[in-house]
């Protein structure tokens, strides 16, 4: 990722690592689980991106939660845009993110079974960036 997509799209950033993390904690999911549904959602936005839409939703119901939490909060930022006539997110910015996120998980995870480093710097990292932001009324990040 490049600071200038870091810049365009730091609402989006905010609102995948949002979703992701507030859904793993509603579930007590680790770090193997945050994976399983990272891979699913990669898979997905990049048959979204070939035109084909395939839905990789893991058989792991934690796993299928944070799938389907992503989903719907990429959902939710783009009825915010068409609301506010903004530009659209695309499917390969959100696989960007998710390959992002993924790559994190495997620089931070330990690989075994209960880990939970990867979720432990997701956690971090979205308290930092909330101290680091003003509060924006016209921010994307829909909680």
């Amino acid at each position: 990722m490049t600071g200038d997509f870091l810049r365009k799209n730091m609402d989006l950033i905010i609102a995948v690592q949002h979703a992701v993390l507030t859904a793993a904690v509603r579930r007590n999911a680790s770090d193997s689980d945050a994976k399983e549904a990272l891979t699913g959602l990669v898979r997905t936005y990049q048959t979204l991106e070939s035109g084909l839409y395939y839905e990789s939703r893991p058989a792991n119901p934690i796993a299928g939660a944070i799938f389907d939490a992503v989903q719907e909060h990429v959902a939710e930022v783009r009825k915010l845009e068409d609301e506010r006539g903004m530009h659209k997110t695309t499917d390969g910015q959100v696989r960007s993110i998710l390959l992002f996120l993924q790559q994190m998980e495997y620089a931070y995870s330990n690989d075994r079974k209960r880990s939970r480093g990867f979720l432990d710097w997701l956690r971090t990292a979205v308290a930092e960036i909330a101290e680091m932001r003003q509060s924006d009324p016209a921010s994307l990040i829909v909680s």
